[in-house]
């Protein structure tokens, strides 16, 4: 055997295990999307992030030696909220049930670092594994949404609208958990539907499929239902044909969820997306919806709109408020360390918004971190790709149409949600960050060329 065949079997050697790996994290990750109803249904949606990184981690660990811009953000985001946690919440504040609180937060977090990695170097593996990935998501969606339906038309039927049973978790240990741990004690409970005001002080019911709260199942849905659209636009043929219809099931699935924050994102992104990557006639459209809104807003009197479950908005201005001023107060540069919880409020202070929260646990340096990884990192992505859109493939085109209308509709959940208190939500959320980053990665070439050459592109294509 020469010198330069036993390197070049090593290699190949290598490559083989590599793809080994993929092929466990893939499955990895289909469990987890197949499974969603299974683990929400047990109860141990709260475990399923570190669960599913420790996992990954101990097939693949290779994937999680290669470390991009974001990924160094996010590791800082972990190292400061943790440093401040210990320092200001347990040291200092000593309030150690507050500080697990913290540190669960952060191990999200963590664990969110370990699935970015493994899920962008599964999606550069092959093209045919990032395939079976959102046909897994399609699947999982298509559960999700009869599961949503059912409720809701069931709440109605029977007129009662909190709907919610105790989970295995909550069965075995349901009494055993404290109220202090608020998030671990919601899995104890399977809901499908909570009692809540709709239009015009009206019980409506608000779903709770997959998620501990309505706004969590909310941002599921718009995930879950735009990676059933890449796969049916994937796909071509006929089931591309079927796309129009599912966007129109997902926004009516989306609205009798009744969350403000990720319908107006999903609206406002549709508008957006479609200037920005559309066809000539859907940014067309797109335009006249926004000029439309625009002159509405201008000669009817939306005062109903603004107030609507006035309560809700009040409470968390009030939050809000309270968490910027202690902050300030105590430690504007590293944080409070932990969310303090008052007599006065059913929430702890700084919930509700993962900005708000990012800088009451971790001052202006975690506020920063959280803000450069979670929107100027994002946007500075998007603005690069929508200045080639006319350039690139129709086929890219369309994918980043709809994934930028999620990207949109994740912003708006992010300044009113926390991303490291729904589990699921978050993995999700992680997911499709890794989704869009290999995305945007693998469009670089095409941008480059589209770019400096216009004229040769335009003949080549």
């Amino acid at each position: 055997m020469s010198m330069s065949a036993a390197p070049s079997r090593l290699v190949a050697a290598s490559r083989r295990r590599e793809k080994g790996y993929a092929h466990f994290t893939e499955a990895a990750f289909s469990i987890l999307l197949l499974g969603l109803p299974i683990w929400w249904a047990l109860g141990i949606g709260f475990l399923m992030p570190m669960l599913l990184a420790l996992i990954l981690l101990i097939m693949r660990p290779s994937a999680n030696l290669h470390f991009t811009l974001g990924d160094c953000l996010l590791a800082f985001i972990i190292v400061a909220l943790t440093g401040s946690a210990f320092v200001n919440g347990l040291i200092i504040a000593q309030e150690p049930l507050r500080f697990a609180a913290a540190i669960y937060n952060v191990a999200i977090w963590a664990s969110a670092l370990i699935i970015v990695q493994q899920f962008r170097a599964l999606l550069q593996d092959a093209g045919d594994g990032r395939r079976r990935i959102l046909h897994r998501a399609f699947w999982s969606f298509v559960v999700l949404i009869p599961l949503t339906w059912g409720a809701f038309v069931f709440a109605y039927a029977v007129r009662r609208f909190d709907l919610q049973f105790p989970s295995l978790f909550g069965a075995i240990a349901g009494n055993r958990i404290p109220d202090s741990a608020a998030l671990i004690r919601q899995s104890t409970t399977i809901t499908l539907t909570i009692a809540d005001w709709g239009l015009h002080g009206t019980p409506t019911p608000r779903i709770g499929i997959y998620g501990p709260y309505p706004n969590a199942t909310a941002i599921i849905i718009a995930i879950l239902g735009v990676l059933a659209l890449l796969h049916l636009h994937n796909r071509g043929g006929r089931r591309a044909l079927l796309a129009p219809l599912l966007e129109g099931l997902i926004t009516a699935t989306l609205a009798i969820s009744l969350s403000r924050s990720v319908l107006a994102g999903w609206l406002a992104g549709l508008a957006v997306a479609g200037i920005a990557f559309g066809s000539p006639f859907r940014r067309l459209a797109s335009i006249a919806a926004v000029a439309a809104v625009l002159l509405l807003s201008l000669v009817a009197d939306l005062s109903s709109l603004t107030t609507y479950r006035q309560y809700s908005t009040d409470s968390r201005t009030d939050n809000y408020v309270r968490a910027v001023v202690e902050t300030l107060d105590n430690n504007p540069v590293f944080g409070l360390g932990i969310k303090p919880r008052e007599e006065i409020s059913h929430i702890a202070v700084g919930s509700h918004s993962t900005f708000i929260s990012a800088f009451t646990k971790g001052g202006v340096l975690g506020l920063s971190l959280v803000a450069a990884y979670l929107l100027v990192l994002p946007a500075i992505r998007w603005l690069g790709l929508a200045a080639a859109a006319k350039r690139l493939p129709v086929v890219a085109r369309t994918q980043l149409r709809l994934l930028l209308r999620l990207q949109i509709t994740l912003w708006a959940w992010l300044a009113f949600e926390d991303i490291d208190a729904p589990a699921i939500a978050s993995i999700l959320i992680f997911l499709f960050i890794a989704y869009s980053e290999f995305l945007a990665a693998s469009l670089q070439p095409a941008r480059r060329v589209a770019l400096q050459s216009p004229i040769r592109q335009s003949l080549r294509s």
